[in-house]
């Protein structure tokens, strides 16, 4: 493990260099262009006015290039952000620190065995405690509920995300219940058309049948809770992002917002 997170580690600096060379090389491109731009903005070429004093067209190329230049520095400010705020959400620069309380500890063990972010779908299904809540959801008589309860609680009621791929989880889980009971229906259905057992072992005769088609009631109230979060928080969000653009619409246009009090009624 160690060898390969060096190895890993020396691929990942590899990249880095890569990716500092074609940054570079894509601002001295862009530097050049953008003195060309400003060159023909404000020409400061002696051929076009041989009038012009030979310090002035000294004075202002210089100031076109160190115009460009600051350009340029800004430029490459804003993409050192972005490259370091990319580089704060690798998982290598992930807190290692495990939680502080039980709680929050058995709640992100069960998030990153089952939604890791830097894991495959390999990984999990290799996992113990992904399986055996993978069969605990499997069963339909009412243990599919410790899971997904326990689940639904552990998620984040503010990402859409895993809101989401929460309901697709607990519909995958329905689904495939279905196909369990359907197969152990034929297999009744043909022991009991077969033989003198009909009574006892014809399909739908059980208790534990009539369980598995209640189960779906609570399954479906956690996939309805969860589309309700989803829609709150979405309309929410919306909600935010139209007061934010009409609040920089008014700004553009020297309203004054809503909530500052009018110079009427300061007067008044």
């Amino acid at each position: 493990d160690a060898a390969r997170q060096a190895k890993r580690m020396s691929l990942l600096d590899k990249v880095a260099a890569a990716h500092v060379a074609v940054s570079d090389s894509a601002i001295l491109a862009l530097q050049k262009a953008l003195e060309k731009a400003i060159e023909s903005a404000f020409p400061s070429n002696a051929n076009r006015n041989p009038w012009k004093p030979p310090q002035l067209v000294q004075l202002q190329s210089s100031l076109n290039k160190a115009a460009a230049k600051a350009l340029i520095n800004s430029l490459h400010s804003v993409d050192e952000l972005e490259h370091l705020k990319k580089l704060q959400y690798r998982p290598e620069h992930w807190p290692k620190d495990f939680p502080a309380t039980w709680a929050s500890w058995i709640r992100a063990k069960l998030l990153y065995t089952l939604m890791p972010a830097d894991r495959p779908v390999w990984w999990v299904i290799s996992q113990p405690l992904a399986i055996g809540l993978t069969l605990l959801g499997l069963v339909p008589f009412g243990v599919c509920l410790v899971p997904m309860t326990a689940l639904f609680l552990a998620i984040d009621k503010t990402d859409e995300f895993q809101l989401i791929n929460l309901v697709c989880m607990i519909k995958a889980m329905c689904f495939l219940q279905r196909v369990l009971l359907g197969l152990v229906g034929l297999v009744q259905l043909y022991v009991s058309s077969t033989s003198d057992s009909c009574e006892l072992f014809a399909p739908g005769l059980t208790d534990l049948e009539q369980l598995a088609v209640l189960t779906l009631l609570p399954m479906q109230l956690l996939c309805w809770a969860c589309l309700y979060q989803f829609a709150t928080v979405r309309g929410a969000r919306t909600l935010a992002h139209k007061r934010k653009k009409a609040a920089a619409v008014r700004r553009k246009h020297g309203i004054p917002s809503r909530s500052a009090p009018s110079a009427n009624a300061l007067n008044a």
